[in-house]
């Protein structure tokens, strides 16, 4: 139990901010220790108390794993916890489902454009075994867990870290959009044939360099899937 006063609260507040801050700043990084607990408190000019408690928060975070006889070490086991935080806080805030489909669909279309001029880094033989696995199951809890997947290698093909930690982070979030979606068009015969040809159709579109054909496949698979909504605000953004 922390025997902190409000006033230590707050600092300890502070300098677990300035801890990210230095993180962020590139002083520590991944598996770096950091300085003993007396030379951190004295370069922060605070107690131990509230260094502690600092550091126990930025290790509830993940940001820090307490190592017995090894200090304290900088870690990356708060990417699990950034995601849960942005799901959970959408749904906190009662973010509308539909936020993250448009979020989804407009990320989409600028990735296979810039995919579409660079093949860099592209996951095409990942990508083409996804579309010949659907072509070869009707089953629509299959097909579901690889659309989910064909989207999901689609996305973290672009070499951006920072697009990619975002990506992973909301993809809790498209999953369940997906899901509600599957609710609706499982019993749809055709629903096999209509993802493999549309699956197959962007990723020839993104090997050729067609950029116009494989922004047209993301379109009409949102617009198929979605027929009552209107993409027409972002379908045509340059």
């Amino acid at each position: 139990m922390s025997m902190l006063n409000e006033n230590e609260k707050k600092l300890s507040h502070i300098i677990a901010y300035k801890i990210q801050k230095l993180i962020i700043e590139g002083k520590y990084k991944k598996g770096d220790q950091l300085p003993p607990e007396r030379e951190m408190a004295n370069y922060f000019n605070v107690s131990r108390n509230t260094l502690r408690e600092a550091i126990s928060a930025l290790s509830i975070m993940g940001v820090i794993t307490k190592v017995q006889g090894g200090g304290n070490i900088i870690s990356a086991d708060g990417e699990n916890n950034l995601y849960m935080t942005i799901s959970l806080f959408f749904k906190i805030q009662e973010g509308n489902p539909y936020d993250v489909l448009f979020f989804r669909y407009i990320l989409e279309t600028q990735i296979v454009k810039i995919l579409c001029n660079s093949h860099e880094n592209f996951n095409f033989s990942v990508l083409n075994n996804i579309v010949e696995e659907t072509n070869q199951t009707d089953d629509p809890d299959d097909l579901l867990e690889l659309d989910i997947k064909f989207h999901k290698t689609l996305l973290n093909s672009y070499p951006n870290k920072l697009v990619s930690y975002l990506t992973d982070a909301i993809f809790l979030l498209i999953r369940e959009q997906m899901k509600m979606t599957y609710d609706f068009l499982r019993l749809k015969k055709s629903l096999r044939k209509e993802i493999y040809e549309n699956h197959r159709k962007m990723l020839d579109a993104i090997m050729n360099n067609d950029i116009k054909t494989a922004v047209f496949e993301i379109t009409d698979g949102f617009e198929s899937s979605y027929p009552a909504l209107d993409f027409s605000e972002v379908k045509y953004c340059k």
